[in-house]
């Protein structure tokens, strides 16, 4: 059986040529391509088996294909040398029991040899080893599951058979709309997209069914004649029952959605988004170019393997958020997914729907008061009042600055969670979260469907009465972030720090789990695979003043190899040779916005990097590096942006992305990125590392810039090898 080096080796040889073979196996090389990718990834979760079988689809079309003699030296060289001498004779290998030693042109010929006779013997691998132990256990391994796929349909109300997907729904009757998971595609659209039981592999034990929690959520139904959450227990193969929503259309004409969403334990697995066109009474004619009905399509595929002892170690993602726009008025719902009531896997579902100009309203206001906060404010008789030019701010600072950013930090909040005066059970959604989420609490956001970001990290969960008379809690270093003994939690005039989401929680958007494309996804990473000593490729715009102190400052604390490059050039330069072991990509540089096109850009000292750029580099980082965006508003991709940095970042591998949500003055960023780095050596997940990092700023420096860096990824990416230094 091969090791796990080998089989990195293996497959860092193989990409270190993809030009060389895609050039030999021609027609051949997309169903190559794909194995490897599909290796890459299996590595990433230390799947032996899988990728041992990976291994034999991949030498089985490279030795049957002109890349044979290629092959066969990639296999000499990583499997073959393990039980020969080396071609130079050493004084240790002058036992004459040893025998001679085998020369490399000798090595070669033989494995030639092996290799040809694996490639032509009908039981393939009967003569050598390695593969051999490959084929056998590959042939005891069950054949794999048969795929299943999430479906949807309607029916009507009395609940049996699927209504014809020709058929509009009429407004004001009631229907069923039914969920089931099945091994037929059958239903509502035509997903390519199946249901992701890989996820739940490591899930079942000695389980044959496992209960699973759909949800349903629209503003185009009316939804108050059923339960909006309901369980549907999974088989561990084969189908599933079917699940019935009681819906009826609210609209008199046009298109509905309602959005469908399926759970295990609080972790989403998949999303639909299912549309009826809607008619006020039968009998009326439909639009010409209307060619169905009825139609239904995949938005979310979780890439996450759910393992029970995994979960039962990750922090609970109590509170989840999804956000979505709505494709027809460009509308933006955010739905959130509350299991804050006690039992863990039962999950209550409200949602929020903002128009695009109330939800630009809201961030402008909070991104005007950071920018300005940083930027210049008012004088006083000691200077002016910002934190450009410093790092260690002070009393008078935190009191202007603290009570303008919750003011806008809590228009934000109301706008996400308002409160409904009107119904009993809804009222004061987000007063209610504030009691009962606790310090630390992991919060998640999923971008379902289009990009959406938010900076959460800004929302303030406190009634504040703005004025000359409020102030900054005196007691807040005192109580901490739970504060249940500090006599002034009550009072709106007092501005508590930890009200703060991002002084309060641990907050992860993930972006890389959306998906509008056909192709797939990268994995959820929860490890950047380094080594010692790490490597991170430092990109750096020339003329900041701090770069070289802060430079060494991060080699003085990790066991680091810092590649620097200042040009474009210079940045291929590193990729191109160093892109397989990277663990850091960092940018400590200029970025903004474009005035054109809108795109995102970071700007080095000779030129910029825009998505375009990054198509053209086309980078690949079997690492997972972390990406850090430390400058110039680089994380500021809003709700008028549709292609992100960030994506491309994700699609080049990265696990994750830590950005920034307005300008950042060089002072601060050298500093925030010198007290986030040695925490992340030393081993602590990024999420949690911010958080500290940011509560560090806010006690010790009364600096509150810490609020402006948002992690993009899971918060417990981690290294899987610390290198802080003694």
């Amino acid at each position: 059986m091969t090791t796990k080096k080998e089989a990195e080796r293996f497959y860092k040889e193989l990409n270190n040529h993809r030009d060389e073979l895609q050039d030999l196996l021609g027609p051949l090389w997309p169903e190559f391509a794909d194995l490897l990718s599909r290796l890459e990834q299996s590595l990433a979760h230390s799947d032996g088996s899988q990728a041992e079988w990976l291994m034999d689809q991949i030498i089985e079309i490279g030795l049957d294909s002109p890349a044979a003699a290629f092959m066969r030296r990639i296999l000499s060289h990583v499997l073959g040398y393990r039980s020969a001498k080396p071609p130079v004779k050493h004084e240790e290998d002058s036992n004459p029991e040893a025998g001679a030693p085998v020369e490399k042109e000798e090595l070669l010929a033989k494995a030639s040899r092996e290799y040809k006779e694996y490639a032509d013997a009908p039981t393939r691998g009967a003569e050598t080893p390695v593969v051999k132990k490959m084929e056998a256990e590959s042939a005891t391994k069950p054949s794999p599951p048969e795929p299943r796929y999430f479906n949807t349909f309607f029916s009507d109300e009395t609940g049996e058979g699927a209504l014809n997907d020709r058929e509009p729904l009429i407004q004001g009757r009631s229907y069923r709309l039914c969920v089931e998971v099945n091994t037929e595609q059958r239903g509502l659209g035509k997903d390519i997209s199946p249901f992701p039981d890989g996820a739940l592999k490591e899930a079942w034990y000695d389980q044959e069914t496992i209960s699973l929690t759909v949800t349903i959520s629209s503003h185009d139904f009316d939804l108050t004649l059923t339960d909006r959450v309901l369980y549907l227990d999974l088989p561990r193969t084969g189908n599933s029952p079917v699940v019935e929503f009681r819906v009826s259309p609210r609209l008199s004409e046009g298109r509905g959605v309602i959005q469908v969403d399926v759970f295990y334990r609080g972790y989403k697995l998949q999303s639909k988004l299912v549309e009826a066109y809607i008619v006020a009474a039968p009998n009326v004619t439909l639009p010409a170019d209307l060619e169905k009905a009825q139609t239904a399509r995949v938005t979310f595929t979780t890439t996450e393997h759910l393992d029970l002892e995994d979960l039962k170690s990750l922090p609970a993602r109590v509170l989840t958020v999804d956000v979505s726009r709505d494709q027809r008025d460009n509308s933006i719902d955010f739905r959130f997914f509350d299991r804050t009531r006690g039992a863990k896997d039962i999950i209550a579902c409200y949602d929020t729907r903002l128009q695009p100009q109330a939800l630009e309203t809201a961030l402008e206001g909070v991104r005007l008061q950071l920018k300005t906060m940083v930027t210049g404010g008012v004088s006083s008789g000691t200077g002016t009042m910002d934190y450009q030019w410093i790092v260690k701010g002070d009393d008078a600072r935190l009191q202007y600055w603290l009570p303008q950013l919750a003011r806008a930090g809590r228009y934000l909040y109301r706008a996400l969670l308002p409160e409904n005066q009107t119904q009993v059970e809804d009222r004061d959604r987000g007063e209610r979260l504030r009691a009962v989420l606790e310090p630390d609490t992991v919060i998640q956001v999923n971008p379902v469907l289009g990009v959406v970001t938010i900076p959460w990290a800004l929302l303030y969960e406190r009634e504040i009465m703005p004025g000359p008379t409020t102030r900054v809690c005196e007691h807040y270093k005192e109580h901490g972030p739970a504060g249940h003994d500090c006599p002034e939690r009550n009072d709106p005039t007092v501005v508590c720090p930890y009200a703060f989401w991002g002084y309060r929680y641990a907050i992860e958007q993930l972006p890389c789990w959306t998906d509008d494309e056909e192709r797939g996804l990268p994995p959820l990473v929860r490890a950047i695979s380094n080594s010692r000593p790490l490597q991170i490729s430092l990109n750096v715009w020339k003329n900041f003043r701090y770069w070289r102190n802060h430079m060494t400052r991060i080699e003085d604390s990790g066991d680091v190899v810092v590649l620097v490059a200042e040009e474009i050039g210079q940045l291929q330069e590193v990729w191109k040779a160093h892109g397989t072991e990277l663990d850091i990509v960092y940018f400590y540089c200029h970025g903004g916005r474009d005035e054109i096109m809108k795109q995102p850009y970071l700007e080095l000292s000779d030129g910029r990097i825009e998505s375009l750029s990054m198509e053209s580099l086309a980078p690949k980082w079997p690492h997972n590096p972390l990406v850090l965006l430390n400058g110039c508003a680089t994380g500021d991709y809003g709700p008028e942006s549709y292609v992100s940095l960030i994506s491309d970042f994700r699609d080049a591998g990265a696990s994750g992305v830590v950005g920034t949500e307005c300008p950042v003055p060089e002072l601060f960023a050298e500093a925030y990125a010198a007290s986030l780095l040695p925490r992340v050596f030393r081993g602590q997940p990024v999420g949690p590392a911010m958080l500290d990092t940011r509560r560090q700023f806010l006690l010790e420096e009364k600096n509150p810039l810490g609020l402006v860096y948002t992690l993009y990824a899971a918060q417990e990416i981690t290294l899987a090898t610390p290198v802080a230094k003694p």
